[in-house]
């Protein structure tokens, strides 16, 4: 059916989109139909008093679609929006009047998978054209990047996760760089005049601007080694399984690229929120996420490694997210659309008939593995005097009986399985830079590892992929955190070089000289005795092997311009802490604290960890996540520290901010 797109004039025909934009967003799923301006869902945002609203009509007269378009002398995207799409830095190279911000198409259900959005997008750019913008901005779903890829969008900013919503790519269209336009072949490249065409000269400003502006797409080499990582069997419960393009062949795999997106993932960035209306799955490249549930005990319910699936399509799906998916290390993944299977039928009816019944089988391969572990939980919990523990465990002391409890005690925080987690993420969120230095402390492949703080076991689990000759020990007191470990390292098929005790670090059931690498991160900082705990790590170390401590110092902590939301945390923090029996400026205090030991050859070094290094988000939940938590144990948490933490996190998200802190890395030998 014909569509034209024409502008609102008259409110009433503002009205009548504004209400059509609510009752999609109400109705259906669609990515699109709900987008975040200050909070508020499309249809009632600030946005709307002063945009201009495109509505695509039917020959009957019925609205079938609409987008709105704000020129950025007309009004103020307000401090939310206006960061992040990066305004203050757009700002810089550019006028308000050169500047434009679109929202996504929202297309009535029954349109959708015909040219409505484009007819949108193709009256946008003409008006662009026409008021002289060169920049034009949205924040996108992640399902609509390949649509907008094509139509000649670029990145230029990370993703970001908006709240209920979903993970949103900042883009920006250079609607005057016409070789561009032809180069992904958008339909904009017919409305450029030639006389209007830049020679790319916009598209070199936002380069300077923003080091993650780049040309979307694969080139005929990348999509190759990326489909080659894909074509090889899944990971799920160690079966014989199918990979998910496996077989494949080079045009095909072509054909399927524009109709995906690849995307990283820090650790402890969340790829999907249990909740979420945003529908898509993925697969993952490389890294490993975790999927998370709260209400089941054991938190992380499965790992997933390369060519494994995740996430839910809308049509198989609840219609929300069932569980959390998380980067447990730094990852790359493959987002694939809810429609990802019918858009590439539209182009190959066989093509998409082969996705389809390939997707099934992984699919249900999955529901294999899953029925497999659930008839293994079934019987551990039926017969669980059947199941035997590690002699040493009998050795291990009662936690409960071994004095007051110091600030590492989990069981002490009153931590939720949810908060365990969060712990165990953040600790591991920096093994990229940790373990190399690690490794050039004497950590070597093949030895005795003991990990002296293990919480609910990600780093332990993390060793022993990398280092697959590495038997490990972790010490963990907390029944929640330890079952989880177990789990973990099972899922990872690291049961047999894995194992976790519920002992306290100043006094192991270990025999002397039993491990050749004895680790204590994140430890000593939270110990009312550090010297006694050093004693038992030296007393398990055999000689000539290794007591490595990694800590934190308070005081190594920059942030420029700086913050004064910062001082007032940090000053509770220390008052807690001091109430606790811990010490956050137990960084500066190793170097004396190991040679007071006896430990040899002692070594310090510092490891930075920045805000660009991790992205924003990974950086304020891994260096300051814990701030709430910490200050609430302590009865320090108010009105005025929540409205600090909110002041500090908004400071350390904007784009021009510079903080880091270091981690202390300090080490010597047993004699």
């Amino acid at each position: 059916m014909p569509i034209r797109v024409v502008e609102a004039q008259e409110q009433a025909d503002k009205d009548a989109i504004l209400e059509f934009v609510r009752e999609v967003a109400a109705g259906d799923v669609e990515p699109g139909a709900e987008e975040e301006v200050g909070g508020r869902t499309a249809g009632h945002g600030d946005l709307d008093s002063w945009a201009h609203h495109f509505m695509a009509l039917d020959t009957g007269g019925m609205i079938a679609g609409a987008i709105r378009v704000n020129g950025l002398h007309e009004g103020s995207l307000g401090p939310e929006l206006a960061e992040r799409v990066g305004l203050g830095e757009l700002l810089t190279a550019f006028t308000p009047a050169q500047l434009s911000h679109s929202s996504s198409p929202v297309v009535a259900p029954h349109k959708r998978g015909h040219t409505v959005a484009s007819r949108l997008v193709a009256a946008v750019v003409q008006r662009l054209l026409r008021q002289g913008v060169l920049v034009d901005l949205c924040t996108c779903a992640m399902d609509l990047v390949p649509m907008y890829y094509q139509l000649g969008y670029r990145p230029y900013l990370p993703p970001f996760r908006s709240p209920g919503l979903g993970v949103r790519q900042p883009l920006a269209l250079c609607p005057r760089d016409l070789e561009h336009l032809r180069e992904v072949e958008s339909p904009a490249a017919a409305l450029l005049p030639p006389e209007l065409d830049d020679d790319g000269a916009t598209a070199m400003a936002l380069r300077r601007i923003f080091a993650e502006f780049r040309d979307p797409g694969f080139d005929r080499v990348s999509s190759r080694a990326l489909w080659a990582r894909l074509a090889r069997s899944s990971l799920a419960a160690g079966l014989p399984g199918v990979g998910l393009l496996e077989g494949f062949d080079a045009a095909e795999l072509e054909a399927i690229a524009p109709h995906v997106v690849r995307q990283y993932f820090m650790p402890g960035q969340f790829v999907y929120r249990r909740g979420e209306r945003e529908p898509g799955m993925g697969v993952v490249l490389s890294g490993s996420l975790g999927v998370v549930l709260a209400e089941v005990g054991s938190h992380v319910l499965a790992v997933l490694g390369p060519s494994e699936p995740f996430g839910e399509l809308q049509a198989l799906g609840p219609g929300e997210r069932s569980a959390d998916v998380v980067a447990l290390e730094r990852s790359e993944v493959l987002l694939l659309p809810p429609n990802f299977v019918d858009r590439v039928g539209r182009e190959d009816p066989e093509l998409g008939f082969r996705l389809a019944r390939r997707l099934l089988q992984v699919l249900g391969q999955r529901l294999v593995a899953a029925n497999g572990e659930l008839l293994a939980m079934g019987r551990s919990s039926a017969h669980p005097a059947r199941s035997r523990r590690p002699g040493i465990h009998a050795a291990t002391p009662d936690v409960s009986e071994q004095g007051p409890p110091e600030s590492f005690s989990v069981a002490a925080l009153g931590a939720s399985d949810e908060e365990i987690l969060s712990m165990g993420l953040r600790a591991t969120a920096i093994g990229a830079i940790e373990l190399p230095a690690l490794l050039g402390a004497g950590l070597v492949d093949g030895q005795a590892v003991l990990d002296m703080g293990a919480g609910p076991g990600l780093f332990a689990s993390a060793l022993g992929r990398r280092l697959p000759g590495c038997t490990l020990i972790g010490l963990e007191a907390d029944e929640r955190a330890r079952a989880m470990a177990q789990g973990i390292a099972a899922r990872q098929g690291l049961a047999d070089r894995c194992r976790f005790l519920g002992a306290d670090p100043a006094a192991t059931p270990l025999p002397d000289d039993s491990v050749d690498f004895c680790y204590l991160r994140l430890v000593l900082q939270h110990r009312r005795d550090p010297a006694a705990v050093l004693a038992e790590a030296r007393r398990v170390t055999r000689p000539g092997g290794i007591v490595c401590v990694l800590d934190a110092d308070d005081d190594s902590v920059m942030i420029h311009p700086p913050a004064a939301a910062w001082a007032l945390l940090r000053e509770r923090l220390d008052e807690v802490k001091a109430a606790e029996g811990g010490d956050r400026r137990m960084g500066r205090k190793l170097l004396r604290l190991l040679q007071d030991a006896g430990l040899q050859q002692v070594h310090a070094s510092l490891l930075p960890v920045t805000r660009a290094a991790l992205g924003a988000e990974a950086f304020v939940d891994i260096g300051f996540g814990h701030l709430p938590r910490a200050l609430q144990r302590g009865g320090l948490w108010d009105d005025k520290a929540q409205g600090a933490f909110d002041e500090l996190r908004r400071h350390l998200e904007q784009p021009g901010t510079f903080a880091s802190y270091a981690g202390f890395l300090v080490h010597g030998l047993a004699p």
